[in-house]
């Protein structure tokens, strides 16, 4: 039986799901951290840069933006946004979660104005298409 008691937000998939958010926010913000934008070390002899550790040019530059938008860790982000959605959907009654999934897993769906409820516009096995002929075949 689902807990339908409520969140309880100090459970770890909360707690693990609102740090992405922040971390993504501060993204979306330009909230930039410049320890992340830092590549190496760089002393010159006159005009000739002199580099303490040697990076090719793509982990100093492309790498650096990978490492500091976080694209390293998707799939563990990837997981923690699937471990929030199953928390959420077990505090549900069985009954709103198959309706919650239903319309989660439907492409097609429509508000009706009148009642305000949420419909589901097309049946599954809705085929669209059309057929081409070709100019030869039309003619004949």
């Amino acid at each position: 039986m689902p807990d339908t008691s409520g969140l309880d937000y100090t459970h770890d998939f909360c707690k693990t799901y609102h740090t992405l958010v922040n971390e993504r926010n501060d993204l979306l913000q330009g909230n930039v951290v410049l320890e992340k934008l830092k590549f190496n070390e760089v002393f010159f002899n006159r005009r000739v840069p002199v580099f303490k550790q040697y990076r090719s040019m793509w982990e100093g530059s492309v790498g650096v933006e990978v490492y500091a938008v976080g694209l390293h860790r998707l799939e563990r982000e990837v997981e923690t946004v699937d471990n929030f959605t199953a928390y959420l959907k077990s505090c549900l009654k069985d009954e709103v979660r198959e309706q919650i999934e239903r319309i989660a897993e439907t492409r097609y769906l429509g508000l009706n104005s009148e009642n305000g409820l949420i419909g589901i516009l097309f049946p599954g096995h809705l085929v669209d298409f059309f057929t081409v002929f070709s100019e030869d075949k039309r003619d004949a």
